[in-house]
């Protein structure tokens, strides 16, 4: 009976150690089963960030062409209309540029001085 006795303790010890053991591998296995769904959480609101923001350069993106088509239909618009010039009718014209000069009148020129020093006023007080 003593035999008996000492193999169940064995037993008993054995089945509580495993046990032990069990748990802590279920632990160790629950810390990185948390680690891998904190790092999905992360990862779920990165591309959701992502996501709207390419939703939002997408609306962006749509205006500025709807914008430029306007605009290039106003450019169309403007370079089919004809131009008059000096009251003479001109079908189509594109000036790419355009100088204008004129040559002054030499009444409005003021005549170079001849005077080193031009005085500012006349001053006819006398200094103590």
């Amino acid at each position: 009976m003593h035999e008996k006795h000492v193999d169940d303790h064995l037993n008993i010890s054995s089945v509580l150690a495993f046990s032990q053991q069990q748990d802590a591998l279920i632990a160790a296995q629950q810390q990185v089963t948390q680690r891998v769904m904190d790092n999905n959480q992360m990862l779920r609101e990165a591309l959701q960030q992502e996501h709207d923001r390419a939703e939002s350069l997408q609306e962006q993106l749509k205006k500025e062409q709807a914008k430029n088509a306007e605009l290039q239909a106003r450019v169309d618009q403007l370079e089919s209309r004809p131009i008059s010039v000096s009251g003479d009718y001109v079908e189509t014209q594109r000036i790419s540029k355009y100088i204008a000069s004129y040559k002054p009148n030499k009444q409005r020129l003021k005549k170079p001085s001849n005077d080193p020093i031009l005085p500012l006023w006349e001053n006819n007080a006398t200094f103590m």
